[in-house]
């Protein structure tokens, strides 16, 4: 399948489950076909570089959205141990068990409530959820603070043209005391100069 055409389906599909069944085709060929969409996978790179800053190695961390695990495999390089893989499809989770980074990997969907116990990581980190396909409710950030030890991080990066989206609730959280902003990067666009894109950002926050 075209990867530009799957984009395009899992942004106008309906249900959870269609995603689901969309990522499953594309699992096989998705580290290949994202070179070529997202040359050097940038937005990987520069969130695991910015988590890397916060969290000790020694740390639990729950990859949400880890797709074939190509930020585990990255931050498994930078001697991060005790991975686990959260992803909407099956297939997905597949490819990324061959990578070998991870402790264990589950399927759920991020925005509903996950099977894992209060105060279960140290930190959490998540590439390439918060984007235009399909992205979670903005809700999805009080079932990660759930899951998010006291003074944990939760670092993500969003898509600049969700901003308005989420920003309401993320103030909201500040305001009630849940968590508090660490850092906030430059926008960086992902896409070879002349491509039109919105930007990037990538949000560090701390749990309170």
């Amino acid at each position: 399948m075209n990867p530009i055409e799957i984009l395009k389906q899992i942004n106008t599909a309906k249900t959870h489950q269609e995603v689901a069944k969309l990522y499953d085709k594309w699992a096989k060929t998705y580290d290949t076909d994202l070179q070529e969409i997202r040359p050097g996978n940038l937005g990987a790179a520069y969130t695991v570089d910015m988590f890397e800053k916060y969290v000790h190695h020694e740390g639990m961390i729950l990859d949400a959205g880890a797709g074939t695990g190509g930020v585990g495999e990255l931050l498994h390089h930078r001697g991060f141990s005790n991975l686990v893989g959260l992803d909407i499809s099956s297939g997905m989770l597949y490819e990324a068990k061959k990578k070998n980074v991870y402790t264990d990997l589950r399927v759920g969907i991020v925005g509903e409530e996950l099977d894992f116990k209060n105060d279960t990581f140290d930190a959490v980190i998540s590439v390439g959820l918060f984007t235009l396909e399909h992205p979670p409710p903005p809700s999805s950030f009080d079932e990660l603070i759930r899951l998010t030890k006291q003074g944990g991080h939760i670092v993500f990066l969003l898509n600049n043209n969700l901003t308005n989206e989420f920003k309401r609730k993320m103030n909201e959280l500040e305001a009630e005391g849940k968590w508090e902003i660490v850092e906030t990067s430059k926008d960086f666009f992902p896409v070879p100069k002349g491509q039109p894109h919105p930007g990037l950002r990538i949000f560090v926050y701390q749990t309170l």
